[in-house]
């Protein structure tokens, strides 16, 4: 079966200021045109290695499985989350969530 999803740079996506859009506007757009819905969705971040960062991922994905890698000196904390969504909108609230937390940075 072929995979319908396909990988999204977010450096690729038009930001949407010149139309009057906002970015989760132009973001959900592009995501349902490249990925297959409900189905498994990559969620990636940075954050700070501070304590309660991780902790407030959790909050948000709490029953999720959280992948982290540490960067070479230790500063900072890679995180995947794999997480079954219904739909695009689904997706874009996650991230809302995620932005709320301080100095995360969302990929």
């Amino acid at each position: 079966m072929e995979d319908q999803n396909k990988i999204i740079n977010f450096q690729n996506l038009d930001d949407g200021l010149d139309k009057g859009k906002d970015f989760y506007v132009t973001f959900k757009e592009k995501l349902e045109q490249v990925q297959a819905f409900p189905g498994k969705y990559n969620f990636k971040f940075i954050v700070k290695n501070q304590e309660g960062r991780i902790e407030d991922l959790k909050t948000i994905f709490p029953e999720d499985t959280i992948q982290k890698n540490e960067s070479k000196n230790g500063s900072y904390v890679s995180v995947t989350i794999l997480k079954e969504v219904k739909d695009a909108d689904e997706v874009v609230a996650y991230y809302k969530k995620a932005g709320t937390i301080e100095g995360i940075m969302m990929l």
